[in-house]
């Protein structure tokens, strides 16, 4: 819980920043949150393909970021992911939101759950010296498919 504290706190004062919990009674069985991507993002930056300049140009309103979507395992496969991802989304006017899922195929479930939810994978992202890799994917809410 701690470093879930930690990571929240580095970006609480975001733009946009939204946090979802999902709760059974007192026990908090998931969450998730994320915030527009700014302007001077880096985001894009950190996937290892070349983007089109008109795909990776944000202006701050245009892309919503999830950082985290998590459900306890015990709780898991009973659609309360995707109860959240629709809470967060909720009322958002933005063209698009991505998300980076780790491509180990222990993260099965969630990249099948992301597929089906309309997102595609743009390419591998490696965020920061020492992070992981995770599958950088966008989904596109405003009909047209994104043209990486």
């Amino acid at each position: 819980m701690a470093q879930f504290i930690d990571h929240y706190l580095l970006h609480a004062q975001r733009p946009g920043m939204r946090l979802i919990i999902a709760r059974d009674g007192e026990d908090v069985i998931g969450f998730t949150y994320g915030y527009l991507l700014p302007r001077d993002t880096r985001w894009w930056a950190n996937v290892d393909r070349v983007l089109a300049d008109d795909f990776t140009r944000e202006d701050g309103n245009r892309t919503w970021v999830i950082l985290e979507l998590a459900v306890r395992e015990q709780w898991r496969r009973r659609g309360i992911a995707a109860a959240l991802h629709a809470a967060l989304l909720e009322g958002l006017h933005v063209e698009r939101v991505t998300l980076t899922v780790r491509p180990e195929p222990e993260a099965a479930p969630a990249q099948s759950a992301y597929a089906s939810w309309g997102y595609r994978t743009v390419g591998r992202s490696h965020p920061w010296e020492n992070a992981p890799f995770y599958n950088a994917m966008i989904l596109e809410l405003d009909g047209r498919p994104a043209q990486a």
